[in-house]
């Protein structure tokens, strides 16, 4: 996290985050596949930060 803490001091851009996309109406919470680090960073610099992210549906 302390790499990503550094990247947003310095004004660069994170990767973009990989989330999995959950089912509500089955009680399957969407999750974070990649980036989870980055969302922490983002969120003690932030929490209101905006995060770029890619969702791709869950395999069948």
């Amino acid at each position: 996290m302390a790499s990503n803490l550094k990247k947003i001091r310095e004004g660069m851009k994170l990767l973009t985050i990989l989330m999995v996309r959950g089912d509500l109406a089955r009680g399957i919470p969407a999750q974070v596949a990649d980036g989870y680090h980055r969302v922490c960073a983002s969120y003690c610099t932030d929490e209101n930060t905006d995060i770029p992210l890619k969702l791709a549906d869950a395999p069948r």
